[in-house]
């Protein structure tokens, strides 16, 4: 994964309320620090000022890191999803088709099923009837 860094408007007026050398400076030993190589010496306002913007570049990736991988876990999911159902339909395709007689029998049970749960409901409803005629304006 890229490494990358962000610096807020804020900490960037304060980058350039510094002079230029004490700046460079600064923004070497942050790229240095993001990289994990080493870092120059710096005076002791040179280090506040780079503590502070240090502290903030650290939760911004912190930040974008976790974002990253809840977007590569989603598309994780994705993918296994779509790979589950191309593997379900294979799947599917390899099933061997039955006889007509087995599909003729299946048939038969629902719709006498079918038939059972509609006289079950024919016997026990009422007809719906609204006693409610008043309208409101």
């Amino acid at each position: 994964m890229a490494k990358g860094m962000m610096i807020y408007e804020a900490e960037m007026e304060v980058l350039l309320s510094l002079e230029e050398e004490n700046r460079s400076h600064i923004i070497t030993s942050l790229i240095c620090g993001r990289l994990g190589k080493e870092a120059p010496n710096l005076n002791p306002m040179e280090n506040a000022v780079f503590t502070l913007i240090r502290e903030q570049t650290k939760r911004s990736a912190k930040l974008s890191d976790t974002r990253s991988d809840s977007v590569n876990e989603r598309w994780k999911k994705r993918e296994n999803c779509i790979q589950y159902e191309t593997t379900e339909e294979q799947d599917n395709q390899k099933i061997p088709q039955k006889n007509t007689n087995d599909i003729q029998a299946c048939t038969s049970d629902i719709q006498n099923c079918i038939s059972d749960i509609q006289t079950t409901f024919k016997d026990n409803t009422k007809p719906y009837t609204n006693t409610n005629t008043s309208i409101k304006n």
